[in-house]
């Protein structure tokens, strides 16, 4: 069979195997034509009709060459379709004139000869063999009329000539349809090979792994990566879909995952564990969708991507950023505790401070105004920069920042200086660091914190929002904490007088909105008071 089709080839073996068809009917058509010859029924003398038999078999053979070297690929119609074609109706043609009477037996043969272009031709091909048949055959019947005319009944050629121009047009437009068909159904069968080839390639080179369950949880496919990475044999894939999982996160993926998945079709970012080939655990997150068939459900597609190494990456920053956080807190902690040893009287003021600035600003957060801008990040910020405000203090002289009566106006002067050199020197630290820092914040606290809503404050006299917000919400508390605790140079007030104190101060000294927000958690202040009074040891601060 080498021989006759050539290997890797499968067109060129469809043209030959419909050339052998064709070559069979060329004999089979030889041997009626010997039979009615010999009959009487064919006018055509020995000599031609071996002259024939002769052409017809140099034709195939030549055709067979043509195919088997592959020269007809040079061709526009590499089948050679259109050319056996014409070759079939012209020897056809011939045939006709010189078979006498009985000419209507040779109609089924056109229809055959044509058969052999479906699949191949085009409507204008069809039309092109369809004219220059039906011509043919009324030029034989011409010929049959004035040459041969005892050899013919001229109403029954009429008739045969109608018959062809019935229905060959009609087998025309058929065939070429049929041939575009078939054409199209080619280029989307191309189409669909090079797509599944293309998914394939994708399938199996993907970086994650990838896998189908069935509806019953049992892996259908998966790709290489999956294979290699979980050990898990292909062909032992069946009812081994929690073979793969650790053990400690079955039931969640069965409880969050595989049943919940039909119902919301899509669940993203769901992360567990598996075993590898090695049995070590491996963090995978996982996206899955569900694969349908309109409503009904087929299955569901897991896409698992090893996040091993990322656990482990943010695991290692998390703890960076915790020793980070806790030495920011140390620091600062430490800076503030420069001022509150220079005065023993103010032993718990840092943690209530730090405590009231919290509470408070998140119930301003709560306002319209500061609802985008008071973030947690800010919270936490103010709530440890806040015991900053009085850093300036170190620089004060004993005599006057201990003095255990009113300060005169002199000594008054000199202690509103604390609020300028506090600043200063945090913004000297703060010109250390790149970019914004929580010292940024402290910086605003320590300068501004004794500023007043209308003006008449200290260092630079700012009035209304003109002040920062973390600035207002630290000079009501450190006012609240001042009047609520004992001074050298005075007793504690209780909680009502300090309250109308601030109240009568609303919109003068204090923010009005800030005071608003201290009324409405007055009873957390109290509760801050009472849990941080005349404590001297810092306590472990929340974030």
């Amino acid at each position: 069979m080498s021989i006759l089709f050539p290997k890797n080839d499968p067109e060129q073996t469809l043209r030959l195997q419909r050339f052998f068809m064709a070559a069979a009917s060329y004999g089979i058509c030889i041997g009626l034509l010997y039979y009615f010859f010999f009959q009487g029924q064919f006018s055509l003398p020995l000599g031609p009709s071996l002259a024939l038999t002769l052409f017809c078999a140099v034709y195939n053979i030549a055709v067979f060459t043509v195919l088997r070297t592959g020269i007809n690929k040079r061709f526009a119609d590499p089948s050679l379709t259109l050319l056996q074609i014409m070759v079939a109706l012209g020897l056809l043609l011939g045939v006709t004139f010189y078979t006498d009477l009985h000419r209507t037996i040779l109609i089924p043969f056109y229809l055959v000869i044509f058969v052999f272009g479906v699949f191949q031709l085009k409507v204008r091909d069809f039309l092109l063999m369809t004219l220059l048949t039906l011509s043919g055959y009324g030029f034989i019947i011409l010929m049959l009329y004035y040459h041969r005319p005892e050899k013919m009944v001229l109403p029954l050629e009429i008739m045969n000539w109608i018959i062809l121009a019935t229905v060959l047009p009609w087998f025309s437009i058929v065939g070429g349809y049929i041939s575009n068909l078939r054409t199209t159904i080619s280029s989307i069968n191309t189409e669909l090979k090079t797509s599944m080839l293309r998914y394939k390639s994708l399938f199996e080179n993907m970086l994650d792994m990838v896998l189908v369950l069935d509806t019953e949880h049992r892996i259908l496919i998966a790709n290489p990566l999956f294979y290699t990475t979980t050990g898990i044999s292909p062909e032992k894939t069946v009812a081994a879909c929690h073979s793969f999982i650790h053990p400690e996160d079955l039931d969640r993926m069965e409880k969050e995952l595989l049943a919940e998945l039909p119902g919301q079709e899509v669940i993203t970012d769901f992360q567990f564990r598996v075993k590898d080939r090695d049995g070590n655990a491996l963090h995978v997150e996982c996206n899955a969708r569900c694969i349908k068939n309109e409503d009904q459900i087929l299955g569901m597609q897991l896409m698992l991507r090893d996040i091993t190494q990322r656990r482990q990456l943010e695991d290692q920053l998390r703890h960076s950023y915790d020793n980070l956080k806790n030495t920011r807190e140390v620091t600062i902690m430490g800076l503030a505790k420069l001022a509150e040893y220079r005065d023993k009287s103010t032993g718990g003021h840092l943690e209530r401070i730090r405590e009231y600035s919290k509470a408070l600003t998140r119930q301003v957060a709560q306002l319209p105004e500061y609802r985008d801008y008071i973030t947690d990040e800010y919270v936490e910020t103010l709530y440890l920069s806040s015991i900053l405000h009085d850093i300036g203090k170190v620089a004060i002289p004993d005599a006057i920042l201990l003095k255990p009566a009113r300060l005169d106006p002199d000594e008054f002067e000199i202690i509103k200086q604390h609020a300028s050199l506090g600043g200063d020197a945090i913004k000297e630290a703060e010109a250390q660091i790149r970019g914004k820092s929580f010292l940024t914040m402290g910086k605003e606290i320590a300068y501004y914190h004794h500023e007043k809503w209308n003006g008449q404050g200290y260092p630079a006299g700012l009035a209304g929002k003109s002040i920062p917000l973390s600035a207002r919400i630290v000079a009501l508390v450190d006012v609240y904490d001042a009047l609520t605790t004992d001074r050298v140079y005075k007793k504690a007030y209780p909680h009502d007088k300090a309250r109308t104190i601030l109240l009568n101060d609303r919109g003068i000294h204090f923010d009005p909105d800030i005071v608003d927000a201290f009324f409405a958690i007055e009873d957390t202040f109290k509760t801050i008071a009472e849990t941080y009074r005349d404590r001297a040891s810092i306590k472990p601060w929340l974030s």
